[in-house]
This record gives C-alpha cells, sequence and structure tokens, in this order.
C-alpha cells in the first residue's frame, strides 16, 4: 500500500513538473520498500501477528543458514509471552486469595 500510494505520488510530481517546465528534484522511492525483512513483517503484520502461509516451510528452509534472521519473531517470543502471562495470571490469584483470605 505504502509503496503504491509513493510511486502514485512521485509519478503525479514528474507529470505536474513536466506540464509546468520546472526543474525541480523529484525525491527518489524509499529503497526499504525493497527490504525482503519489511516484506516479512508487513505480511504478518497483515495476518494479525499470526504466522503467514507459508512462514513454516520458509522457517524450515532458511533454518542454519546465513538468511534465518530475516524472518520476523516466531515461537520464541510467544513463549516468552506464555510465560509472562502465566507469571501475572499467578500473581492474580495471589491477590485474589489475600483478598478473601
Amino acid at each position: 500500500m505504502v509503496f503504491t500510494m509513493e510511486s502514485s505520488v512521485r509519478t503525479a510530481r514528474i507529470a505536474v513538473y513536466e506540464l509546468l517546465n520546472l526543474n525541480k528534484p523529484v525525491p527518489d522511492i524509499n529503497p526499504l520498500q525493497y527490504d525482503f525483512r519489511h516484506l516479512l513483517k508487513a505480511a504478518r503484520t497483515l495476518n494479525d501477528d499470526k504466522p503467514f502461509i507459508g512462514e513454516g516451510l520458509l522457517r524450515k528452509i532458511l533454518k542454519g543458514s546465513y538468511f534465518e534472521h530475516i524472518l520476523p519473531g516466531g515461537e520464541e517470543e510467544s513463549e516468552d509471552h506464555e510465560s509472562f502471562l502465566a507469571e501475572q495470571f499467578g500473581k492474580f490469584k495471589d491477590w485474589l486469595k489475600g483478598i478473601k483470605g
């Protein structure tokens, strides 16, 4: 979406500058749009931070390779998140016991 919007605005600026004979430079498109890491993070975000289709296969292919780091956070982060939730739930139960007791 961002690339489409950015390229559309850039194309319109080029057309206006040409029609008005303005000698102004048009800024280049952000090179990060082609960064595969950003594309993978965007795919995961669009899928409500759940693994996107083919992510598991991509993880298996890239496991142990130089490119393994390009994948967005996976199971390791979710395990930490679950243990955090379990810890907070335990604190909540202790708090309830203190109120009842």
